[in-house]
Order: structure tokens, then sequence, then C-alpha cells
């Protein structure tokens, strides 16, 4: 999504909402939408994923279908898992997945893309030496 040179960016908001009731999430969502924000950014990475798929739902429903939706899994997942949560988000028209893997697991990220068809988002943490 990078290139090119331009004096405006896209902003979204988000938090660390992942332990957070749906209740609460929907209520920072609504205060997001209320600050003007048109793209919003939810955690996933629950446990159990049906518990990811309705936060999901839950959140795509009252931002609607113009409103950028991003979710991030801060590294909880394995492959195996974020191809199942990804596709099982596919309906709820992400801009994309991020972090679902560690970030160095370029082969995983490859698996996923090819697997899903949603893109990933990672690179925030390389960083290291390695």
């Amino acid at each position: 999504m990078a290139g090119g040179a331009n004096a405006r960016a896209r902003a979204y908001c988000g938090g660390i909402d992942l332990n957070f009731s749906t209740e609460k999430l929907l209520a920072n969502v609504n205060r997001y939408l209320e600050r003007g924000f048109n793209a919003v950014k939810t955690k996933a990475g629950q446990d159990n994923l049906a518990e990811d798929f309705e936060r999901v739902r839950a959140v795509r429903e009252p931002i609607g279908p113009d409103t950028s939706f991003m979710v991030d899994a801060n590294y909880a997942i394995d492959v195996e898992r974020a191809i199942a949560a990804a596709n099982a988000f596919n309906p709820y028209n992400l801009v994309w997945f991020e972090v679902s893997i560690i970030t160095d697991d370029y082969d995983g990220y490859a698996e996923i893309t090819r697997g899903t068809g949603i893109p990933p988002a990672m690179g925030e943490n390389l960083h290291t030496i390695h």
C-alpha cells in the first residue's frame, strides 16, 4: 500500500481492545466514528476463533460497508489458524489482516496470502539485527 509521494495520508483509529467485551468494543468504535474516522482497526487472537469471528461481525455491522476495516492479531495465532480466521473474515471486506503470525515468517505470510486472498500487513517489528 506504500509508494509514491503525497501531502496527505489516510488514518485509522484502533485500540488495544482484545479483551474488551463486545459492548465496550463497540462503544470505542462508535467514538472513533464520532471523531470523524472512516477507518477502524480491532484486535483478534482469542483462544477460541469463534470469539474473533463474532467480534469482527459485531464491528462490521455498525460501521457499514463504506468504512475501511482492519484486524490485527498481534502474533497470537499460527499459520493454520490465520488461514481459517482470514477466510472466516472474508465476508467482512477487510483491508488487511495484520501480524497474525510472527513478523519474520515470510513463508508463513506467503502461505496465508495464497490461502485467503486477504492482504497481510506486517513489518512494523522488523527492527532487529536479524
